[in-house]
């Protein structure tokens, strides 16, 4: 079983130059060349001895109730791409399988010191595997006329090259710092684990091979067996780590320079029709980018992303500008009319604007009260008309007054609303 337990480090370097016919220096220098001075007679000959009573149609086992063990392993190439709407992952690579075959060693001096054959598959016994959580052709892997690496002492690899698209669950709660695990979900079919074992070793997935992926962090997370299935089975195991560099750069940063153009509607005069138009073009503008952005997303009630919490919060920051924006445009019309201010809105006004005149003059100032024959005094007559008179005041103040405050005062709001969630949507989405 040591032969085994090396089952990569020692042969993956010869078995993928054979499937892909490059014999490379390096493959070379990792093993001796099995054949030897070896004449094609000789090969033919021994091919005809060990497989003349061979039936594939049973185990490779003397006796039949002795389990098959199978080890078995993934040499990841590429993760092609994570479609986040069919919630699907796309890798490719080869797949090994190794096990004994107790009826095909053979003694090499007897045959020219052969050490080893390729045999078609459909010629002996070969375990049909097939990928459960595959959203695509569910069969076996690998055509018959696939060859299956065979050596004199009856150990025999099939490595099979194939794409895999498969099922995974994401969950884009904290996109686009999301990370996911995702599986490989192998089944061999024909057989129960009371006939074949898997055996699970330490290397997981091999990943010499593999070509780094633009958007995406994969690391192996290692390899598992279900042994309660019924049916011999291996799952690898992955961890996908998305990088948010492109996403931050491309999707969220637009989003974040829409949200402070759309604060300047509150630049604009209230007296002119710029303003509204503006509001509504930024409006507009959230609503297209929102249903742009949320059609790449799964349509997954099970989870909510706080990006479009997020963005969801901007939207709706926008809609009240924009109506806030038709109402200020619609009160400077006011002063045609000479229709007063309201008392309501004169006193939220007076108040900021006394605040203002507060933190201004801090000097006290001395005030002589005299006293008329009636006994009333000048702090009586101060009280009577104390801070404002609500009816003088408002013919003082006109509704442009008015539209300019609250252009402050909801330019200052607004701000502080777009800088909270954004602080608290990178706080979250990036913990």
């Amino acid at each position: 079983m040591d032969r085994s337990s090396n089952f990569i480090s020692d042969r993956v370097g010869l078995v993928v130059c054979i499937l892909i016919s490059i014999y490379s220096p390096l493959c070379q220098a990792a093993h001796n060349y099995p054949y030897g001075n070896t004449s094609y007679t000789m090969m033919k000959t021994l091919k005809d001895d060990i497989l003349v009573s061979y039936d594939q149609s049973l185990r490779p086992k003397l006796n039949q109730t002795d389990l098959t063990s199978i080890t078995m392993q993934l040499s990841l190439n590429a993760i092609y791409a994570v479609n986040e709407i069919s919630e699907t992952f796309t890798a490719c690579g080869y797949v090994g399988v190794e096990w004994y075959d107790e009826l095909l060693p053979w003694d090499p001096p007897s045959y020219e010191n052969i050490t080893y054959v390729t045999i078609p598959k459909k010629e002996i016994w070969d375990p049909e595997f097939v990928l459960v959580n595959s959203v695509e052709n569910v069969g076996p892997m690998g055509s018959d006329e696939l060859l299956v690496e065979t050596w004199y002492d009856g150990w025999t690899i099939r490595w099979t090259y194939h794409i895999y698209t498969a099922t995974c669950s994401l969950d884009i709660t904290y996109y686009p710092f999301d990370e996911h695990d995702c599986t490989l979900d192998f089944s061999m079919t024909g057989y129960t684990v009371w006939e074949v074992e898997m055996n699970v070793t330490g290397s997981s997935v091999f990943m010499g091979f593999f070509n780094e992926n633009s958007e995406w962090i994969i690391s192996p997370n290692g390899q598992d067996t279900k042994a309660d299935s019924g049916d011999p089975n291996m799952t690898f195991k992955f961890h996908l780590k998305r990088r948010p560099g492109y996403v931050v750069l491309s999707i969220i940063m637009p989003v974040v320079m829409l949200s402070v153009l759309n604060l300047a509607v509150f630049l604009l005069p209230s007296n002119g029709g710029e303003k509204a138009g503006f509001a509504i073009t930024c409006l507009l503008s959230f609503t297209v980018f929102m249903t742009v952005i949320l059609s790449t997303f799964p349509r997954n009630a099970l989870v909510v992303s706080v990006f479009a919490i997020y963005l969801l919060i901007l939207t709706l920051d926008s809609t009240i500008i924009a109506i806030l924006a038709l109402v200020l445009v619609r009160i400077v019309t006011f002063d045609d009319t000479n229709k007063p201010v309201y008392s309501c809105v004169l006193r939220f006004y007076n108040f900021f604007r006394c605040a203002s005149c507060k933190s201004k003059n801090n000097d006290t100032e001395v005030v002589k009260i005299q006293v008329d024959k009636n006994g009333n005094s000048d702090q009586d007559r101060l009280d009577k008309n104390a801070f404002f008179d609500d009816d003088s005041d408002a013919m003082e103040t006109t509704w442009l007054q008015i539209a300019n405050f609250f252009d402050l005062f909801f330019l200052i709001v607004f701000s502080v609303i777009l800088f909270l969630s954004t602080v608290i949507y990178f706080a979250v989405a990036a913990s």
